[in-house]
């Protein structure tokens, strides 16, 4: 009974290690794993690849495993805190995001190693710029949507401000103008909107045109519109 129970447990403890070894070796992340002294002992083929290490040795200095990463990226993988961080490495002349994580390895209280994990989060960085731009795209179309809605809203104000005080009805004309503008623009905007497109078209501005075409939109009947200049702006 002894001898069976001893054969069984020597197996057993046996799959411990070998399963370690396995997952560590098939994991997209690369691995890489110090002693105390920052000699390297456990790597995966990730780690080796992404370091691009030809012929790795147990127990080389970590510097010499990191030999190919940049002076200013290679203390933060070697500094032996515990923190999160990302970096970002240039690997056949691409530039690709990875995050780090490092764990402490400890016998009872005393620190013997560390492990650093380095997941690659390009895509997702990626992704996240592209939805930084799509909010500043929103933000800009929000600005002009805004802008532009202002003219014809005036228009339509000023145009019942001086029916109501003159009782000129002929004035309320200009609110189907300004309406139809309305209409426009929103029609304008969507398309905008879905085809994702910048808003960074700019065309020459006529200032006396723009100015009647204000002016317009104005009840002032005792202001009088006065252009002295005849320049073009962009």
């Amino acid at each position: 009974v002894l001898l069976g129970w001893a054969l069984y447990r020597a197996e057993y403890l046996e799959i411990t290690p070998v399963a370690t070894r396995t997952v560590v070796e098939e994991m997209p992340d690369a691995v890489v794993i110090f002693d105390d002294r920052d000699r390297v002992n456990e790597w995966n083929q990730a780690a080796q690849s992404l370091f691009e290490v030809s012929d790795p040795s147990v127990g080389m200095p970590a510097t010499s495993f990191f030999e190919l990463v940049s002076s200013d990226v290679r203390p933060q993988l070697l500094a032996g805190d515990r923190t999160s961080s990302q970096i970002t490495l240039e690997i056949d002349g691409r530039t690709r995001q990875f995050s780090v994580s490092k764990f402490a390895i400890e016998t009872g209280q005393t620190p013997i190693g560390r492990a650093i994990v380095l997941r690659d989060i390009s895509e997702l960085k990626r992704r996240e710029n592209q939805l930084l731009a799509q909010n500043e795209r929103l933000e800009e179309f929000t600005d002009i949507v805004s802008h532009d809605l202002q003219s014809p809203l005036m228009q339509i104000r000023s145009s019942a401000q001086a029916a109501t005080a003159t009782g000129d009805v002929t004035r309320v004309n200009r609110v189907i103008p300004a309406t139809d503008r309305i209409d426009e623009l929103v029609t304008d905007l969507l398309k905008l909107a879905r085809t994702g497109r910048q808003l960074d078209m700019e065309v020459p501005v006529d200032l006396d045109e723009m100015a009647h075409t204000a002016w317009s939109h104005v009840w002032s009947p005792s202001g009088e519109l006065v252009i002295e200049t005849n320049r073009t702006v962009i």
